[in-house]
């Protein structure tokens, strides 16, 4: 599946052209509902986001690795919160639109 060209609004007024692809997962055991292919701007491929049902509904997961702490880290992430949130927002958006489910209580 793979959403039309959409955008986010960058604080300096202009539109950001994201793309973004969802796939489902078939398994409905499992808490990760999808894995989504990001394309910004034409020129930059962000994979292994994945759509994650938790404690408080669905939330985004950007790509991440493993420290020697064993802590997780984003390897790739809005560098501010209202970035983050309206990333977040089109990428649920366009997994509620691909798979017809709603979730109400979003962590966005």
């Amino acid at each position: 599946y793979y959403a039309d060209l959409s955008a986010i609004r960058e604080e300096r007024g202009n539109i950001m052209k994201i793309k973004v692809a969802v796939y489902p997962n078939k398994e409905s055991n499992t808490n990760l509902k999808a894995m989504v292919i990001l394309e910004v701007e034409d020129c930059l491929v962000i994979n292994s986001v994945k759509i994650v049902e938790g404690k408080k509904g669905l939330f985004v997961s950007m790509p991440q690795y493993k420290d020697k702490n064993g802590d997780y880290k984003d390897i790739v992430y809005p560098n501010s919160k209202e970035k983050r949130n309206s990333l977040t927002a089109l990428i649920l958006a366009e997994y509620e639109k691909v798979t017809g489910a709603k979730d109400s209580t979003s962590n966005i």
